[in-house]
């Protein structure tokens, strides 16, 4: 359990310095922030696993297919939310990204409510525990 602890700890503990690694250095390159690199990394997430997972292709071709991908995605970010901003001189790019990060997450949580739903009508018809690996997961209830 220890072991499991640390590994998950480590996990997400580099996901989270890999996203603060890009914020510092698109700040560093461009002088600017994208607050829509949240939504951009789940991008990528979500279509590497769609990919490997959903068209069962191999995660040596999903990976970069996913990376492609969020490179076109960074770049409608930027002709669209930051550079017409930028040109006038306005921070109102700071609002646009925002919102691209917004819109870029409602399929995920609209996809995710379902997923989540359909997981607990699982469990719900089951009994009032699931078990998956060792870990067990009961129904609350209200």
């Amino acid at each position: 359990m220890l072991a499991t602890a640390l590994v998950s700890g480590l996990s997400l503990g580099s996901i989270y310095g890999l996203i603060a690694l890009g914020f510092t250095l698109t700040f560093a390159v461009s002088g600017t922030v994208n607050f829509a690199q949240g939504s951009s990394v789940m991008l990528g997430a979500v279509i590497c696993y769609a990919i490997a997972i959903g068209l069962r292709w191999p995660m040596l071709m999903a990976i970069p297919l996913a990376l492609v991908v969020c490179a076109i995605w960074g770049l409608i970010v930027e002709r669209i939310a930051v550079r017409p901003f930028v040109a006038r001189g306005s921070n109102a790019w700071l609002m646009a990204t925002v919102a691209l990060g917004i819109v870029l997450g409602i399929p995920d949580q609209i996809f995710a409510t379902v997923t989540q739903y359909v997981f607990l009508t699982a469990v719900a018809a089951v009994g009032t525990a699931a078990t998956i690996s060792a870990a067990v997961l009961q129904r609350q209830r209200p």
